[in-house]
């Protein structure tokens, strides 16, 4: 049975009753990169220093590796010589994360003095020179370790 609704002939009543509704549409795809991505590499750079450790001569980051980041940074740590620094890089997935570190690993060949000190957390990957001592690296990475932490 159709109610009458005022402002609304039975004719349209019985047709709005007859017809089917719309299919419902698909669920949003999120892609799961949308979800990884935390971090720009500045955000990093600059946990560094407000946590005072040495970060000097900040500049963008390019490089010639084979997986490229969705950006970097990079910064000197002069106390340590000239030219010796970290780069920091965020990445768009953890397979892209993965294959920049398997890439970078593959530099340190000398386990006795590494080329890089590398760390990653969430989507962002760290290199500290080799030449900085372990005690200071370990410093920045407990920066990165504690991004997101109250």
């Amino acid at each position: 049975s159709i109610t009458e609704l005022p402002g609304f002939s039975n004719a349209a009543m019985a047709f709005a009753a007859s017809s089917t509704l719309p299919p419902p549409m698909p669920t949003q795809q999120v892609l799961p990169e949308a979800y990884f991505y935390k971090w720009a590499s500045t955000d990093i750079v600059k946990a560094f220093k407000d946590n005072g450790l040495e970060v000097a001569d900040v500049k963008p980051g390019h490089t010639l590796n084979p997986v490229t980041p969705q950006e970097g940074t990079i910064f000197l740590i002069p106390s340590f010589g000239e030219n010796i620094g970290g780069y920091v890089t965020s990445y768009n997935s953890k397979d892209e994360l993965k294959d920049a570190m398997i890439y970078y690993l593959q530099m340190n060949k000398d386990a006795a003095s590494p080329a890089w000190c590398i760390f990653e957390k969430d989507n962002i990957l760290v290199l500290i020179s080799g030449k900085v001592p372990e005690e200071k690296t370990k410093q920045y990475e407990n920066v990165l370790n504690n991004m997101g932490k109250k």
